[in-house]
């Protein structure tokens, strides 16, 4: 097969305001998925910039973010990034291509979490949002004799 034609489109993602529990056992952060959206089959995504927000700034140090495909952080570095970092660094430059797959811009809430050094006793919801701004990849393939 060889490539005809290379499509790109935007594929960006970007979750409302999200509400993030706190630690419902006691001992480990609270997971919610801000938004998700699929890369379908035959594509590629690439991962441009990353930025995200805690709109409750008092409580910014108990949440962390992350990029996650299929429930995996896409790479070493982006799985916990912190909240109080957004407060200083407005974006994160990326610059990863991934393949096909379920794409999730995550936070985690660590307040009232046990097992998480500097987590604060009490379970505090916190709002939160986070985007990304991506392209999707595809190709066209034909046949070649």
């Amino acid at each position: 097969m060889q490539v005809v034609e290379s499509r790109t489109q935007d594929f960006n993602l970007t979750s409302q305001r999200v509400t993030v529990p706190g630690s419902t056992n006691g001992q480990t952060a609270n997971r919610v998925v801000l938004i998700s959206r699929t890369v379908p089959n035959g594509s590629r995504i690439l991962l441009r910039l990353f930025s995200a927000k805690v709109i409750d700034l008092a409580n910014s140090d108990q949440v962390y973010f992350s990029i996650e495909r299929n429930g995996t952080p896409v790479m070493s570095g982006l799985e916990r990034v912190p909240g109080e970092q957004f407060d200083f660094q407005s974006q994160i430059t990326i610059d990863l291509e991934l393949p096909p797959g379920i794409i999730e811009l995550v936070a985690y809430n660590i307040s009232g979490a046990g097992q998480e050094p500097n987590a604060v006793s009490v379970a505090t919801d916190v709002r939160c949002q986070a985007w990304c701004q991506a392209r999707l990849l595809s190709a066209k393939y034909v046949e070649r004799n």
